[in-house]
């Protein structure tokens, strides 16, 4: 998008404004102090300063469409987490509980090094066979 747009549509949007509020340029004029010219000039798209947008934005009372620059960014403290923000996480990385597997298996190992597996519901109660 060429600059000579973005004064197009950033003067066709405030003269929108302008005359959502049933106000008239001259009206405008009071309000700001600009000239009708500059006004004029800057709701057609052509060449204007900062200073003119802002003072037409705070005269419609609109200058909440300015946000986006004025407020601070969250500040993250942290290396981790600034890089946790950057990276996009993949679905792949993502695994849904529904994939994960709960068992009530429980593994021993005997005194003589032998692995058991064995459910809740049929542990051994004697426990001098297992290291525990």
């Amino acid at each position: 998008m060429d600059y000579k747009d973005v004064l197009k549509g950033i003067g066709a949007k405030m003269k929108s404004i302008r005359l959502a509020q049933n106000m008239k340029q001259t009206e405008l004029v009071e309000k700001t102090g600009l000239s009708l010219f500059t006004i004029s000039q800057t709701e057609t798209g052509h060449n204007t300063s900062l200073e003119t947008i802002i003072l037409m934005l705070n005269a419609l009372g609109r200058m909440d469409l300015l946000d986006a620059f004025l407020k601070p960014e969250p500040i993250i403290v942290g290396t981790r987490i600034q890089k946790a923000v950057r990276r996009r996480i993949d679905e792949e990385e993502v695994r849904p509980a529904t994939q994960i597997r709960v068992t009530s298996k429980k593994y021993y190992k005997s005194k003589d090094g032998v692995v058991n597996r064995q459910s809740d519901d049929n542990l051994d109660t004697d426990r001098d066979r297992f290291d525990m």
